[in-house]
């Protein structure tokens, strides 16, 4: 995979080569100080500029499968730690409610929205995240 395609919020997949990261496992790329892209690590952080021969980052290759909701948080890239405003319905119950227990079980949000980044304190409305 080209270096040049790689963005916050993709999720990459180790090869066996590292002694900081274990084989197979997956890691959200995410952006540090000064635009460079890293991704976490046993020691903290492991940024990709280091892994580039050429054009090509070696010793990842992307994960395949669509992405999460085509949103993610603009500071870290993180798809996976959103939380959005979205009105449900619950269910009233003597300990208090249950969004589970409701027989409508929409999920109702759109890009106007609030939404949360619980990885880095980003917040903003859900079209800040597109």
């Amino acid at each position: 995979m080209n270096f040049s395609d790689v963005k916050p919020g993709d999720i990459l997949v180790a090869d066996g080569g590292f002694t900081c990261i274990d084989e197979g496992a997956e890691l959200t790329v995410c952006r540090g100080h000064e635009d460079a892209l890293y991704v976490a690590c046993d020691d903290g952080r492991h940024y990709l500029d280091g892994q580039v021969s050429g054009k090509i980052l070696i010793g990842f290759e992307p994960k395949a499968g669509p992405q999460w909701h085509e949103i993610k948080c603009p500071n870290c890239g993180r798809d996976d730690q959103l939380d959005v405003d979205a009105v449900v319905s619950i269910r009233l119950t003597p300990s208090g409610s249950d969004a589970d227990m409701s027989e409508d079980e929409s999920h109702i949000w759109d890009d106007n929205s609030m939404c949360s980044c619980i990885a880095c304190g980003g917040r903003g409305k859900v079209r800040d995240f597109k």
